[in-house]
């Protein structure tokens, strides 16, 4: 450790002292001369010039005032020309995001004192005198106090009000979504609201695309909500609370401090509360029971304040959270990797949550942090086919299996950040507490013949029920069980400072952090293995595995430099890091007992002596980073309202890693030093400012990503697993790293009313990808791994969304989106004692995904008609291999009507159709009906709702894939159809008026 800091301490001063001259030498090369003052962009600022800016609240609750304005007053009293406010945005982890109201002037570089008018419409005037004192030569910018305006006293008049909902209009660079404008089902969640506003794409992992672009921060009232955690925001917020729904690209709190108007702009969106939700209490309950023994509850509580947010909620079900799995999205087969949306087995779920956010009045200082308990105990059955593709005949192998978790996770974080004038410290921590308990039992055969009838029953009935001919297809049948139990505990810190260099606009950054880990475990495993036609089993194995307490430590440290000149933004960031570990794993194999106890209990006497060691190990780790980051930012700005940015990033980095390994009585000491060009970065855009604009905008971008893997320590040493028989692995010393190119092209045009384009096309390719390669047995069944690196691994893909609105005050809304792409896979294949070959499939793929719908002149109704269509082809290079070409279709109809009385219904019908799999339970059309009706008393305060799900009883959880060396399907069990009663209650408690 006394090395590593010797050698981060001297090339980190060396790296500053050397950027620091570099960056000064640029400023003052630069330099030219220009007189008066102005508005300016932050951006433009000249370097014999200075940037001048005041932020401008009101008083009591220091909302900024984006209509605010100033008069610079001459020497001899008399008014300049206005200048109006601008508003900026700033988000961060650890404070409030808001729309910030700044006052921008560029005058002479040199030391003066002006005099100002500043004052906004309903608010008294101030006249306020700033001097500049002791100018440093680099220093292009000077930031005024905060000025808090008074609201002038004002009388009310009569007006008349004319409601008009629209669903989303532009302010500035914000687009913003009229919640009001959108009605859903009674009872809704965030989730529900955001998966409806136009031109937003909402997944089901809670990630979120506007107009294609991906959502980087989802914030409530400017905030952070439970760490980050956005879907613990997206299920527990009711929609019902919500004003508007705000899109912009802001900066940090910390990026803005830095105050580099070159830096890149995050895409966020900003969950604005009504007035009455957003001071005092906001309570938000819901419980409900249904058929099948199904359950919900639900609690969201929270106090707000100008300052303060505290809130509390709990959630408990075995329901899953999925009230409308019938759209498009659900209930997919899907090609390659697969996905699927469609909830899994049977799970009971809680969580308990408290999480607070607490500003000083001047937002100097913030404190914030959360603390969390998640439980939930599933249950999954799954059914598993699968082909193995060899130029020798092809394999079938059929599973069922069982599966069973419990699984507890404690969580806490904290974080806080100080502003101290030129010095910003930002500091956080967190820790948590897990535990598993994981229980299965699998039931499997394989033949090299085609079974058309091979459910449980056969498989377990194999040796007494089978034909001759099913006998002599036998491969091999295994019944199999596991086990295990775990707890894990890990802690972490981490802490930043930047420091602004008097006399310029530079930036010294060092920032610190360290986490430590610890987990515990130990496991049972039960194989039973028949091989061929012989009914007496070949292996019967039981083993006991116990891991003794794994130790992981990690502690980095970095130092930076940051320097504008002008347009251009340059940083130069080396880190270093320092990780260690110490882990073991000991197995025992009792089945070399002669009484071996009952599996899952008590260890028999003696196991001590069935130690097995060519299954056990222990290591220890270590490793060292060093690395340097440049980034280079550019930016300039045309009068158009278009600008070009340009952005730059390089790694390199050297690695230390040494492993020392123990398996098998012999020890494996590995060594492996790294200098690598780890990754880069390249982003060049053009366009308009913001696309959230009224007018029509273009912007066109490039994007190129390097990324490179180093292969794990583990895998690079010689030994062989055979902990199971029929799954053996060995270690590839010869592995190399991998190295990952991306490309993209982007074209997006947005604006003009509710017209928005997205097409983008986009490429890369992997150089020594890793794959785990695969020699199998035709005659037994047994599988022998080891990890190959292949060349050729590709993907190309071409996309395009369009939304626009038409019709009467844009009553009907449509949108497309259109995919084609080709994947290349290469994989690594042999049979039967032959060294695996490299072998390919290619996969093409189109689809196209429409959805129009209508909405009446009221709001009160709506209607959305969907449909997607796609195929899919994959061709494979092996002998023998079966080609697929796949269609999907699904089409369908969501709907809601209000009616009279507080009465409201939803509904939604869709079907899907499978073709050209050749499989009777994958070519199927389906259908998917829910239904929900709800009752709002006056004064809104309870809904009651009756929900039914799956009415037609046909959801079912496909999962498909197929590869280079074969295809698979698999099914799992998912929730039953059920009907659903909740009665929800909505409490707001809003402080006192002061007279």
């Amino acid at each position: 450790m006394s090395d590593l800091m010797r050698i981060f301490v001297s090339l980190a001063l060396v790296a500053v002292s050397t950027y620091a001259s570099m960056a000064q030498h640029m400023v003052m090369s630069g330099i030219s001369r220009q007189g008066g003052y102005s508005y300016v962009d932050g951006s433009r600022v000249h370097p014999d010039s200075l940037l001048i800016e005041g932020r401008i609240v009101e008083s009591l609750v220091k909302r900024d005032l984006i209509d605010a304005f100033m008069i610079p007053i001459d020497d001899d009293g008399n008014p300049g020309d206005t200048i109006k406010a601008r508003a900026r945005y700033a988000f961060t982890h650890s404070d409030h995001v808001r729309n910030m109201s700044y006052i921008e002037f560029m005058t002479e570089h040199k030391d003066s004192t002006y005099v100002f008018e500043i004052g906004c419409p309903g608010y008294t005037s101030q006249t306020i005198v700033y001097k500049v004192e002791r100018l440093g030569k680099r220093e292009l910018k000077r930031e005024m106090p905060l000025t808090e305006l008074v609201r002038e006293p004002h009388k009310l008049g009569e007006v008349e009000v004319v409601v008009s909902k629209v669903k989303f209009f532009h302010k500035g660079d914000t687009l913003v979504y009229n919640a009001d404008a959108f009605q859903l089902a009674e009872g809704s969640m965030l989730d529900a609201l955001i998966a409806q506003l136009p031109g937003v794409e909402l997944n089901s992992n809670g990630e979120i695309k506007v107009n294609g672009e991906k959502v980087e921060s989802l914030l409530l009232n400017g905030k952070e909500f439970f760490d980050k955690d956005r879907n613990i925001m997206l299920e527990n917020l009711g929609a019902y609370t919500v004003n508007n729904v705000e899109v912009y690209r802001g900066q940090t709190k910390r990026e803005k401090w830095i105050d580099d108007p070159n830096a890149q702009k995050h895409l966020t969106m900003d969950v604005k509360l009504k007035k009455e939700y957003s001071m005092g209490w906001l309570l938000n309950s819901e419980a409900g029971y249904g058929t099948e023994d199904l359950y919900t509850a639900r609690l969201f509580a929270s106090w707000f304040s100008n300052t303060s947010r505290f809130t509390l909620l709990g959630n408990m079900n075995n329901v899953g959270n999925n009230f409308n799995l019938s759209s498009p999205e659900h209930n997919v087969v899907s090609m390659g990797g697969g996905r699927s949306f469609t909830p899994s087995g049977r799970s009971r779920y809680k969580n308990i949550g408290l999480d607070y956010s607490f500003d000083t009045n001047n937002e100097a200082n913030n404190f914030h942090g959360s603390f969390v308990y998640t439980g939930d105990n599933d249950a999954r059955t799954t059914t598993a086919n699968k082909i193995n593709f060899f130029n020798t005949g092809d394999t079938y192998e059929y599973s069922y299996s069982g599966n069973r978790s419990r699984n507890m996770r404690l969580g806490t974080s904290h974080a806080m950040m100080f502003d101290l004038g030129r010095l910003n410290i930002t500091g956080s921590m967190s820790g948590s507490y897990s535990s598993n308990d994981n229980s299965s039992k699998s039931l499997s055969a394989s033949f090299n013949e085609e079974m058309e009838d091979a459910t449980v029953e056969f498989i377990e009935n194999l040796y007494s029920s089978a034909t001759p001919e099913e006998l002599a297809a036998i491969i091999n049948r295994n019944v199999s069980k596991s086990d295990s139990e775990g707890k894990s505990g890990n802690a972490s810190f981490s802490s930043e400072a930047i420091y602004k260099v008097p006399g310029t606009s530079d930036k010294l950054l060092f920032s610190l952090s360290s986490g430590f880990s610890v987990n515990k475990a130990h496991s049972w495993q039960d194989y039973l293995i028949n091989f061929g036609a012989d009914h007496v089993p070949s292996e019967h194995r039981r083993q006991y595995t116990d891991q003794s307490p794994n130790r992981d430590f990690n502690i980095s440290g970095s130092l930076g430099y940051t320097a504008r000149i002008r347009n251009v933004s340059l940083d130069l960031v080396y880190e270093a890091s320092y990780s260690e570990g110490k882990n073991g794993s000991y197995m025992y194999a009792l089945h070399k007992l002669d009484d071996m106890g009952v599996y899952g209990g008590v260890l028999p006497p003696g196991y001590e002596s069935t130690f097995d060691p060519s299954n056990s190990n222990s290591s220890s780790n270590s490793q060292r980073n060093h690395s340097l980051q440049s980034n280079f930012r550019y930016v300039t700005q045309f009068d158009s309202g278009y600008e070009l940015n340009i952005f730059v990033m390089p790694t390199i980095r050297l690695v230390n890693r040494h492993l020392d390994y123990w398996r098998d009585s012999k020890n494996y000491n590995i060594r492996k030093n790294n200098f690598q060009f780890s990754s880069a970065v390249v982003n060049i855009r053009f366009g308009k400012r913001s696309f959230m604009t009224e007018s029509l905008s273009h912007a066109l971008s490039y994007q190129y990503a390097l990324s490179t893997s180093l292969p794990g320590l583990l895998s690079l040493v010689d030994v062989v697993d055979d902990s199971n028989p029929l799954y053996i692995s060995e270690g590839n010393p010869d592995l190399k790293s991998s190295t990952v190119h991306h490309h993209s092209v982007s074209w997006n045009i947005s604006g003009k009313g509710m017209v928005s384009n997205s097409l983008s096309l986009s490429y890369s390719h992997t150089n020594n990808s890793i794959v785990n390669g695969n020699s199998y047995d035709t005659s037994t069944g047994v599988s022998r791994t080891r990890m190959y690196n292949v060349n050729g691994d590709n993907d190309v893909s071409l996309s395009d969304f369009v939304h626009f609105g038409f019709g009467k005050d844009r009553c009907f809304t449509l949108s497309s989106s259109s995919t084609l792409s080709r994947r290349h896979d290469v994989d690594m294949i042999g049979t039967n004692g032959a060294a695996p070959s490299r072998t390919y499939a290619d996969t093409w793929a189109i689809s196209e995904n429409v959805n129009l719908g209508w909405r009446s002149p009221n709001f009160k109704h709506n209607v959305s008609i969907v449909g997607n269509i796609s195929n899919n082809r994959t061709r494979s290079a092996r002998e023998g291999a079966n080609n697929v070409n796949s269609v999907h279709v699904s089409y369908g109809l969501t709907g809601m009507c209000t009616l009279p009385g507080g009465f409201r219904i939803n509904t939604d019908l869709n079907f899907y159709t499978r073709r050209g799999y050749g499989s009777r339970e994958l070519d199927t059309t389906d259908a998917m009906w829910n239904l929900s009706a709800s009752y709002t008393p006056k004064g809104n305060k309870w809904v009651f709702t009756v929900k039914g799900f799956d009415i037609l009883q046909s959801l079912s959880n496909v999962y498909y894939s197929v590869t280079a060396s074969g295809r698979s399907v698999s099914y799992s069990n998912t929730l039953p159809r059920y009907v659903l009663f909740t009665a929800q209650y909505r409490l707001n408690l809003q402080p006192k008026k002061r007279m």
